[in-house]
């Protein structure tokens, strides 16, 4: 595989698979539970022009697959931070950047809800713990994973896969 410099020459990148075989991709629960805090077409965390979602969730929370796949790309990525890539169907990926730790490696098959890896964060001190665990409301440290959806190259709203009233929590 050649050598990527951001989320479009990754994706370019990796060869085609062949598997042919049909995957229904109905609407499904973001793969971290938390909120879209930037839509289609805004820049994601790191500046960029976006083209997908910036999601917010807890510090350390875990990220799973929303749907069964084949893990494609599993590693780092310049300042995207860690960042898995997932065929679901043919012609389609998934994109997920920002996360810390990757529990999945390339050519991993997963299924819908298994764990790919988790957000990073600081950790709070001892009064910050308390104050925030007290306070209604409030949540200890917030990340922002990027997930975009690809279809033959070319990225798609992402409001057409997932559905953020299905994520565990409403934050």
């Amino acid at each position: 595989m050649r050598r990527a410099r951001d989320l479009d020459g990754l994706a370019d990148a990796l060869p085609r698979t062949g598997v042919r075989s049909p995957i229904d991709l109905t609407p499904a629960a973001l793969p971290v539970a938390g909120e879209v805090v930037a839509d289609f077409c805004a820049p994601d965390p790191w500046g960029r022009s976006g083209r997908g979602w910036s999601i917010a969730a807890p510090a350390f929370a875990q990220v799973t697959a929303p749907w069964d796949a084949t893990v494609r790309y599993a590693g780092p990525l310049i300042d995207y931070g860690e960042v898995v890539v997932l065929e679901p169907a043919p012609d389609y990926l998934l994109v997920i950047a920002g996360l810390a730790q990757l529990s999945r490696g390339a050519g991993e098959a997963v299924l819908a809800g298994e764990k790919l890896g988790d957000l990073g964060g600081p950790l709070p001190t001892g009064e910050e713990f308390l104050r925030e665990a007290a306070t209604e409301g409030i949540q200890i440290g917030r990340k922002t994973i990027y997930l975009e959806i690809r279809k033959s190259g070319t990225p798609l709203d992402p409001e057409d896969w997932f559905d953020p009233m299905r994520s565990e929590t409403n934050l």
